[in-house]
């Protein structure tokens, strides 16, 4: 966009830009928006969140191929 339309490209200039040129207009114009909506929550247990120590049968070793001619 050209910088002096990028006025254009914010929702409530279309919405009035809208409302004020399609007045008389017998078919509805629907406006399609994305909105962001930030919420907090809340922890109960932190414990479940934090992470479980490792016991000694969960490691995992890796040889290569080579080490086993």
């Amino acid at each position: 966009m050209k910088q002096d339309a990028f006025e254009f490209s914010q929702e409530d200039v279309i919405r009035r830009l809208i409302k004020k040129y399609s007045e008389f207009i017998n078919f509805p114009i629907y406006l399609n928006v994305r909105k962001e909506v930030e919420r907090e929550v809340e922890i109960e247990d932190e414990e479940k969140l934090e992470k479980p120590e490792k016991e000694d049968g969960d490691d995992l070793e890796v040889k290569d191929d080579e080490d086993n001619k």
